[in-house]
């Protein structure tokens, strides 16, 4: 097995596909899996509530009914799906690294180092000016709270590094992100995603999990984005049970590599030949709306498309993708061509 990609430039032609997913069992060979499961419910993971009300609505449209069914969130759902199959972990050892959470480990570690030459930064940004003893403590943590803001952003999207800083803590003795975060290592003894994560990715392959502490099957539904740590998650999970991601694409065509306007004039910009081409440089606008009002979803095509520490994912190989009303000459109509395409528009 491995990871499913559907793509649709129509949500509900997404929601079409998933209803006739979800109609189907889960096909097993272990008949004591399959009873067990039986009764369990199907996990659609969605990106909000609203998400939730309309797929629910949808999913009984095409259903007759929509019953049984967990939404969760992403978040939380990698960090079930790593609680459940590494080690003993439970969720305590991951709430405590949450933002609002570590931001009040932070704060008294950052009192406590200022007078480290690693911390001028932080101390010269804490003293800066006349300030009452109030707001000195408001700064120290808005500080703090930012500082958790970025430590949870390096678990997600820079593991490695995280995890270099633990390894080898002597060689980072100058910088004061890697010092304070050693120090909050020492402080908090339990694992945190980027450990789990490594751990999970790198277990033998095809090795035995638990199949009772994972749903039968995962659906992800609608969701824009992913960090590449989630989908290598996802590609290893997809070795034991199956996994479906459905991805509103607006083209039809791979997008991953088109620039805006801006984007191009930066990148010329950079050279040192500055009579180059964009064209030289295979700098590419495609459809100018796309590229720049899809920035998020053309970063996403490139961490699916991108290298990962995992198999790629495998394409379902059903056209979901819907041409605009041919006989709707409007501009509506001829802009949504342009893009499923990926043309430029006609002047």
């Amino acid at each position: 097995m491995s990871l499913v990609l559907h793509r649709s430039n129509r949500i509900e032609e997404l929601s079409k596909r998933l209803a006739a997913l979800l109609k189907q069992p889960v096909n097993s060979s272990n008949a004591d899996l399959i009873t067990k499961t039986l009764l369990r419910p199907e996990t659609v993971v969605i990106n909000s509530m609203g998400m939730q009300r309309w797929l629910s609505m949808q999913l009984a449209h095409h259903l007759g009914i929509s019953s049984n069914i967990h939404f969760p969130f992403p978040t939380r759902t990698v960090q079930e799906i790593l609680q459940d199959t590494v080690g003993e972990t439970d969720l305590h050892d991951l709430q405590q690294w949450a933002p609002k959470n570590l931001a009040w480990h932070i704060l008294p570690q950052v009192r406590q180092s200022l007078e480290v030459q690693a911390f001028a930064p932080l101390k010269g940004y804490l003293c800066e000016g006349d300030r009452s003893p109030s707001t000195i403590a408001r700064t120290e943590y808005i500080l703090a709270r930012r500082i958790a803001d970025v430590f949870d952003k390096y678990l997600t999207y820079r593991p490695e590094m995280v995890l270099e800083w633990e390894a080898s803590p002597h060689q980072f003795q100058e910088d004061w992100q890697p010092l304070l975060w050693n120090q909050l290592r020492a402080e908090l003894h339990g694992s945190h995603v980027a450990n789990l994560a490594a751990e999970f990715l790198y277990q033998p392959a095809k090795s035995p999990l638990d199949a009772e502490s994972l749903p039968s099957r995962l659906m992800l539904f609608g969701l824009s984005t992913f960090p590449p740590l989630w989908v290598d998650v996802l590609n290893k999970l997809s070795e034991h049970i199956p996994v479906h991601l459905f991805v509103l694409c607006p083209s039809r065509q791979y997008w991953g590599h088109i620039a805006s306007k801006r984007e191009i004039a930066i990148q010329l910009r950079k050279q040192s030949n500055q009579d180059i081409l964009a064209s030289e440089l295979y700098l590419e606008e495609g459809n100018p709306l796309l590229s720049s009002f899809g920035r998020v979803g053309r970063d996403f095509q490139c961490v699916l498309e991108g290298p990962t520490a995992l198999e790629g994912y495998q394409d379902s190989g059903d056209d979901l993708f819907v041409e605009p009303d041919a006989n709707q000459a409007t501009l509506l109509t001829l802009l949504q061509r342009d893009i499923l395409d990926l043309r430029s528009p006609k002047r």
